[in-house]
């Protein structure tokens, strides 16, 4: 079991992995601090969450699915300690909640 983060630089901004991940099966972990130079992703899929900040990207990539709802939470109380957590949304697919919800993470959906 290992968590794999690895790091980069893009010159864009949110809207471009919004438009990248979310037709790729990720979800937004949305929080008050969203704005075109931040934002968080995640797919219960492939086990990876997604953050960009100002240009800072980083992917963080689970081995098992323990792992991932682990960070997945770790990630919404850390939003919710320095910000505002208002959910994961999945979108308007309608198989889109029962990957989260089999993960034990339904409480974070909107």
């Amino acid at each position: 079991m290992a968590i794999t983060h690895t790091r980069e630089y893009s010159d864009a901004d949110r809207y471009l992995y919004d438009n990248l991940l979310c037709p790729k099966g990720f979800a937004q972990i949305d929080s008050q601090e969203d704005a075109p130079y931040y934002g968080n992703w995640a797919s219960p899929a492939a086990l990876v969450l997604f953050s960009y900040a100002e240009g800072d990207c980083t992917t963080t990539t689970c081995d098992t699915p323990e792992e991932f709802a682990a960070e997945v939470r770790r990630v919404c109380d850390w939003l919710g300690t320095y910000s505002k957590f208002y959910g994961v949304d999945v979108g308007l697919k309608p198989d889109a909640r029962k990957s989260w919800e089999k993960l034990g993470l339904a409480d974070l959906l909107y």
